[in-house]
């Protein structure tokens, strides 16, 4: 896992833009499938040690697995976790703070904490690939 501060453009929906940094934490490939496996053994296991509980099993031996099973696929599926977005907003010119989130092949969206205006957070390709 390594972590960087990036310059990242901050994009209304009207198209409005305005530049931002945030931190840019990439997880390599050994470390997103360790967690997708953690996260998947954690829904049997799971599901296993309720099994044997009257009435809670008829729930726990399918919902835990299947829990466990989209957490492995987020867990896999983030490549890169941007967080900690600090800019103006391009719709109200406030200057804000975004939580950020992870990024996947859909696009990253934020809500302004001051307009509740939703924004897009635009990482260069060359800085997220690398």
């Amino acid at each position: 896992m390594s972590a960087r501060s990036v310059e990242i453009t901050l994009r209304s929906e009207q198209g409005a833009t305005r530049p931002a940094t945030a931190t840019l934490t990439r997880y390599e490939r050994g470390e997103r499938l360790g967690r997708a496996a953690a996260f998947g053994g954690l829904g049997l296991l799971g599901a296993g040690l309720f099994i044997f509980v009257p009435a809670v099993h008829l729930i726990t031996t399918w919902l835990l697995p299947l829990a466990g099973l989209i957490a492995a696929r987020s867990a896999w599926r983030t490549e890169a976790k941007l967080t900690d977005a600090h800019g103006a907003c391009p719709a109200c010119e406030k200057t804000i703070t975004l939580s950020g989130g992870q990024l996947t092949e859909a696009p990253l969206w934020d809500a302004c904490p001051a307009c509740s205006r939703p924004l897009c957070l635009v990482v260069p390709t060359e800085r997220a690939a690398g």
